[in-house]
């Protein structure tokens, strides 16, 4: 289970990095605005994802 749950936390990182990539090398404004949205939608996904597992992990330890 737990590997299951670092292997989700992974790919969102690698789709993060993947959008950010795409804002760098795209040309068009109109892609970097929508993509700069994407990405952030995705960052702060993967950082409420992180702190919901972190807290489930204190949770069992308790």
């Amino acid at each position: 289970m737990a590997k299951k749950e670092k292997f989700k936390g992974w790919l969102a990182i690698a789709l993060t990095l993947f959008m950010a990539s795409q804002i760098i090398t795209r040309e068009l404004w109109s892609l970097k605005i929508s993509a700069g949205f994407i990405t952030l939608y995705a960052f702060l996904h993967t950082w409420a994802y992180f702190l919901s597992f972190r807290n489930k992990e204190n949770e069992m330890e308790k």
